[in-house]
């Protein structure tokens, strides 16, 4: 700019860009739904449910089921990677992340077979049957 009469100039065009009535300014929000995911497995010998991804709102809870099939136990359920334990049922609750859960099964021994011969008694860890000839 040359000399203050073209900054005038400028300030003058500049205020006639200016607002100078009452408006009114509407605008609509809409809540864009936030959902996480819990990634659900099980290993050999027993299930989970539900099973696979569960898609659910932010701040839902969600419960797991842990059944081991017959002659297995729970080993062990990891969420995110770390033990909670041998546990038969889980929930999340608040859920604001995604997770992950496992189940592990172990074979469950048989009392019979635990060196106490079936009756309470020590036997050494020897087991004691009878058989006829």
């Amino acid at each position: 700019y040359g000399d203050h009469r073209d900054l005038h100039r400028l300030i003058r065009r500049q205020r006639q860009m200016c607002i100078r009535d009452s408006h009114t300014i509407e605008a609509t929000f809409t809540v864009i739904p936030t959902y996480h995911t819990i990634t659900a497995s099980a290993g050999d010998n027993g299930s989970i449910l539900p099973l696979g991804a569960v898609t659910l709102n932010h701040g839902a809870d969600q419960t797991f089921t842990i059944t081991p099939d017959e002659g297995y136990g729970v080993e062990d359920v990891k969420v995110d990677g770390s033990s909670v334990g041998a546990v038969t049922t889980y929930t999340f609750t608040n859920v604001t992340a995604d997770h992950t859960i496992e189940a592990t099964f172990t074979p469950v021994q048989d009392s019979s077979a635990t060196g106490d011969g079936g009756d309470g008694g020590d036997n050494g860890g020897c087991f004691i049957d009878t058989v006829a000839y």
